[in-house]
């Protein structure tokens, strides 16, 4: 893009103009300096973007990066960026002619005003400025005693939330500030608690979750940080709740427990719900509230209706509790009325293993297996089973160890090298020479059906081989059949892995006969700048990991410009390579 002070001759007339818009808006906050001759700016638009730019000693454009998706060479933000430091650069070159004087600091400023010029410049501000005036309220909440401070505090939240919210919505972006000047409030209620002013602490944390919640409803939280918030006031509520007052003041959170735990957005948009409910545990053991605890969860395992999950959790807290408070024999015959509960089956088959009653266990293990099995539910059998190992294990029984073993070397998608080793270890060298043979046989068979079956997709039976017989072939050493298998391959993120194992054993040029039309091919494929860039990127790690193949790969990247001379990204990501 040449220099700072012409990057306008390289830059289409539409991006230009628009970088400018936002430039004269004022949309570029806060330029810094990361180090010599790099910069970085804030652009605030819809969302806000960051945007780095690096200059050389005659402040020529080097490089430069912006963070919103635009696939192009250059962005708005980019041009907007580099008006603005273009002006901040000219500010500091050009010398002042006339005698520096010393400006008066704002602290100096501010302690010259009168009490009467202060209010009129609040009034004056606060009138065209909403958010300074909500700002003030919030910050002098508590001198207004007029008002309960549930009510105050409860009116500047949802007066902050408001300022963050367009259309009914809180964006991606607001999320993130509203979660920071929230966050502000759990750390005056902090506060509160170190000062033992727990009744007030309390009140707010109280309206803080209220209002929190509701927030979650209609926000982009995807980054978490209000989630985040609301997990962090749970917590305050715990340390109110475990702090040194009386029963009576604790008694009388039990109605917003109630309140907050039969909304269903606590439980529709996250853990919220359980998390609170955890608090509430905590509160009615501080105040020997043990049967109005059981008795709710009573109450909300029935509420639940045909929600699985949630009955299964309020089961799995309820008994959790008989144990917490000593009720060993209600908890053994819950636990036995319940044993359909995964996670109830799990403690009872502990049970019977720390008491060394592994044929017991081993009766709940296969009856959990063939429950799972009716279910399909593949992750729970294979828990069972895992356990039923470990049992065989114990028993030192190889033939159980083995079939186990082996279930859990092809359980899923990918061969488990830890269950791998364990195997083979159960068998002599010759022995098992014997089954991996076989095994690699069935494994070829089975992919070159499933092909068959599929043939209509145009499936390439070798893909599907890599991450099972290409992991034997390494596992094993056999660097020929593997290097073999990798020539058929269709994918080039199937073959890099493997690399580790062949670079050794076989010749750049043979190597690269192999990775070139896979690259070409990725390349090929790819239509915006982040596909470009992960190529760029790879190409890089490779001229890294292949010192001798810099030429190759040269004449890779020449090939795909002269072969898309129109993709100016492309062309600005492989240039770096």
């Amino acid at each position: 893009m040449n220099n700072l002070f012409n990057f306008e001759t390289n830059v289409s007339n539409i991006i230009l103009k628009r970088g400018f818009e936002y430039y004269e808006q004022g949309m570029v906050k806060d330029i810094t300096k990361l180090g010599d001759y790099i910069y970085e700016g804030e652009v605030e638009g819809n969302d806000d973007y960051t945007v780095v730019i690096e200059l050389d000693k005659s402040q020529s454009i080097k490089d430069y990066n912006c963070d919103c998706p635009y696939d192009g060479a250059v962005c708005k933000h980019v041009v907007a960026v580099l008006y603005q430091l273009r002006d901040d650069m000219t500010i500091e070159v050009v010398p002042k002619k006339t005698k520096k004087v010393k400006r008066m600091s704002f602290k100096d400023l501010v302690e010259q005003l009168s009490i009467e010029d202060l209010r009129e410049f609040i009034f004056i501000s606060a009138k065209k400025d909403a958010r300074l005036k909500v700002s003030l309220e919030a910050y002098f909440v508590d001198r207004d005693d007029t008002v309960d401070i549930k009510e105050k505090y409860k009116e500047v939240f949802r007066k902050i939330i408001k300022q963050h919210t367009s259309r009914g919505f809180v964006s991606y972006t607001e999320t993130k500030k509203l979660s920071k000047e929230l966050e502000i409030y759990l750390g005056r209620v902090n506060e509160l608690i170190a000062e033992r002013n727990y009744r007030d602490a309390c009140s707010i944390i109280q309206v803080f979750i209220e209002e929190a919640i509701d927030v979650i409803t209609f926000s982009d939280d995807s980054n978490g940080y209000f989630s985040d918030l609301i997990f962090k006031a749970i917590e305050i509520l715990d340390s109110i709740i475990e702090a040194d007052i009386t029963i009576e003041f604790k008694e009388s959170l039990i109605s917003f427990f109630e309140e907050e735990l039969a909304k269903e957005v606590y439980f529709d948009y996250g853990d919220f719900g359980y998390e609170l409910l955890g608090s509430f545990e905590l509160l009615c053991l501080k105040i020997f509230k043990e049967e109005f605890y059981l008795t709710f969860l009573d109450k909300k395992i029935k509420e639940s209706n045909s929600e699985e999950y949630r009955i299964r959790h309020f089961t799995n807290v309820r008994l959790s509790f008989l144990g917490k408070i000593g009720r060993e024999e209600q908890l053994n015959q819950e636990m036995l009325d319940n044993i359909s509960i995964p996670e109830v089956r799990r403690n009872l088959v502990q049970r019977e293993m720390m008491h060394g009653e592994y044929e017991k266990a081993k009766i709940l293990l296969i009856e959990g297996i063939k429950i799972a099995e009716e279910l399909k539910h593949p992750g729970t059998v294979n828990q069972w089973e895992l356990i039923l190992l470990e049992i065989a294990e114990l028993e030192k029984d190889v033939e159980r160890m083995r079939y186990f073993y082996n279930k859990q070397v092809f359980f899923g998608w990918q061969i488990n090298k830890s269950y791998y080793s364990k195997l083979k270890a159960t068998f002599t060298k010759e022995e098992w020479t014997v089954i991996i043979e076989e095994k690699i046989d069935s494994l070829i068979s089975e992919a070159k059906s499933k092909v068959k079956q599929h043939s209509m997709f145009n499936s390439n039976p070798y893909d599907g081989l890599v991450n099972s017989v290409g992991v034997l072939y390494s596992l094993e050493g056999y660097v020929d059949r593997l290097f073999d298998l990798l020539k058929k391959v269709s994918r080039l993120d199937l073959v890099l892995p493997y690399l580790k194992y062949i670079k050794k054993e076989y010749t750049v040029d043979v190597i690269f006969d192999v990775l070139r039309p896979l690259i070409v091919l990725e390349a090929d494929r790819a239509n915006n700048r982040s596909d470009y860039k992960n190529i760029g990127n790879l190409l890089i790690s490779l001229k890294k990991e292949f010192p001798q193949a810099v030429g190759i790969i040269d004449s890779i990247v020449d090939e795909m410009k002269k072969k898309y001379p129109k993709r100016p990204a492309m062309l600005d990501e492989f240039n770096k390579v």
